[in-house]
C-alpha cells in the first residue's frame, strides 16, 4: 500500500499547490476565499470543464462543496475519468492538511462503464473500492480479463484482488476461468477454473489429438488442504481398425476418483463391428466393469447382432444383451432355404432364477412347389401367455396352376 499512499500524496500536493498559488496568505483572506468557493459551489456555479486534465490519460472534476477550512482542503466528492479503462473513479471525503500535510479520504470507488478491448485483450466489469487511512486502506478489486491473441489461444477469468487493512493480508481469487490452446498436434481445453482461500478446482480439462482421434479428460479436479481429488478420469479413442475385418469405435476407459460414490467403479466400453465377408458379420457394444461389491470383473454385451452362415443357410441374431442379470435376445432366425425351412424365436430371456423363456416361436416349412403336391407347407406357432403356451398350426394349400 506504500504505492497507493505515495500516489495519493502526490495528487493531494498538486491540488494544494494550485490552491495555494491563487489564495491570499493571511488567514482572514483565506477564510473569505473559502466562503467564496463554498457559495459558488452551493449556487451551482462550479464549471463543468475538468479542473485538471491530461488528454487521453485522465481528467479531474472537483464536484460540489470544494472548500478550504481550518487550514485544510476539503473535497467532499471528486471524479477522475480514466479513458484508457473506460472507467470513472469517485473520491469521497478527501482532505489535505495545508500545515501538517496530513491527508485522507473516506472511499475511492472505481466503476467501468464499458469493456476495454483490442485484438489481444479485453478488460470488462471492473469495479474497485479503496478505503481511506481510517480503514487501513482496505481494498477490493474485481474485473474480468480475457486474452485472445489468436484463434489457437483463448483464455479468460474473473479476478478478485483484496487487501485486508486490519490484518495487512492481501488475497487473490479466480472464478469462472477457462482456456483453450493448440500445442503442437494437441488441443488443450480447461473449463471452470476457480481458486482462492487455499483451494483450487477445475470443472473439466481435456487434451485431444485430433489427427489420432484420441484424448484424455479429467472432471471435477480439486486441491484443498494439500490433497488432490477428482470425480473421473477418462481416456477416449474415436476409432481403431484391424485391417478390414474389425473396427472399434467410441472407446472409453473411465477411472473414478477417490471421492466418487462407492457405486462407481473402473469401467471401459467399445463399440465393435466385425466383417468376415458373407460367412459372418457382427456388431455391438462391449462394456467392462469391476463389481464394487465383489471386486470381480464383469463383461456385458449391449445391442449385439450377428449373422453367420453361407448363402441359403444362416443364423441371424438381433438385440442381444447379456450381463450379470442374464441374457435377453430380441430374435433369433434360422434359415435353410434349400429345405424351405425357417425358424424364428423372439423375446428370449435367460436368467438363473427362471431359466429360459420366450415370447413366441414360429416354424415355417414351405418347400418348393411341384404339380403333385397337395400340401404347400405348414406353419407352427407357439405363443407364451400367463396361462401357459398356446400352440397353433396352419396348413398351406397350393394355389391352382393354370394349364
Amino acid at each position: 500500500m506504500d504505492h497507493v499512499r505515495w500516489s495519493t500524496l502526490c495528487l493531494a500536493l498538486g491540488l494544494a499547490g494550485l490552491i495555494a498559488l491563487g489564495a491570499p496568505q493571511p488567514a482572514a483572506a483565506s477564510a473569505d476565499q473559502s466562503r467564496h468557493l463554498q457559495e459558488n459551489s452551493e449556487a451551482g456555479q462550479q464549471p463543468e470543464s475538468p479542473f485538471v486534465a491530461v488528454p487521453g490519460v485522465f481528467s479531474l472534476r472537483l464536484g460540489q462543496g470544494f472548500n478550504s477550512r481550518d487550514g485544510a482542503l476539503n473535497l467532499p466528492g471528486a471524479q477522475i475519468d480514466l479513458p484508457a479503462l473506460n472507467a470513472t473513479a469517485t473520491v469521497e471525503g478527501f482532505t489535505f492538511g495545508l500545515r501538517d500535510q496530513s491527508y485522507g479520504w473516506d472511499t475511492i470507488t472505481l466503476q467501468q462503464a464499458k469493456p476495454v478491448e483490442n485484438d489481444t485483450l479485453t478488460i470488462s466489469d471492473m469495479q474497485a473500492s479503496i478505503q481511506g487511512p481510517a480503514a487501513n486502506f482496505t481494498t477490493d478489486l474485481e474485473t474480468r480479463i480475457d486474452v485472445h491473441p489468436s484463434e489457437d489461444v483463448q483464455a479468460g477469468a474473473t479476478l478478485w484482488l483484496s487487501y485486508d487493512g486490519a490484518t495487512g493480508q492481501p488475497s487473490l481469487a479466480v472464478a469462472d476461468g477457462s482456456a483453450q490452446m493448440v500445442v503442437g498436434p494437441a488441443t488443450v481445453a480447461v473449463d471452470g477454473i476457480n481458486a482462492g482461500d487455499g483451494a483450487f478446482s477445475v470443472d473439466a480439462a481435456q487434451v485431444v489429438f485430433p489427427d489420432a482421434g484420441i484424448g484424455a479428460r479429467i472432471d471435477g479436479y480439486t486441491v484443498a488442504d494439500g490433497a488432490s481429488n477428482w470425480q473421473s478420469l477418462t481416456w477416449f479413442g474415436q476409432e481403431f481398425k484391424l485391417g478390414d475385418v474389425a473396427t472399434f469405435s467410441d472407446n472409453l476407459v473411465v477411472v473414478p476418483g477417490p471421492s466418487t460414490p462407492d457405486a462407481a467403479t473402473v469401467g471401459a466400453a467399445t463399440r465393435f463391428e466385425i466383417n468376415a465377408g458373407d460367412a459372418a458379420n457382427a456388431s455391438g457394444q462391449l462394456v467392462f466393469v469391476i463389481d464394487p461389491d465383489t471386486g470381480q470383473p464383469t463383461l456385458a454385451l449391449l445391442d449385439g447382432s450377428a449373422v453367420l452362415g453361407v448363402p441359403g443357410w444362416n443364423v441371424a441374431v438381433n438385440g442381444l444383451n447379456t450381463g450379470t442379470q442374464g441374457t435377453v435376445v430380441n430374435s433369433v432366425v434360422f434359415t435353410a432355404q434349400p429345405l424351405g425351412v425357417q425358424a424364428q424365436i423372439s423375446g428370449v430371456a435367460v436368467d438363473e432364477n427362471n431359466g429360459v423363456s420366450f415370447d413366441q416361436a414360429r416354424f415355417l416349412y414351405q418347400p418348393e412347389q411341384t404339380a403333385e403336391q397337395r400340401v404347400a407347407g405348414f406353419e407352427l406357432v407357439v405363443d407364451s401367455t400367463d396361462a401357459g403356451y398356446i400352440v397353433s398350426t396352419t396348413t398351406l394349400v397350393p394355389t391352382a396352376q393354370a394349364k
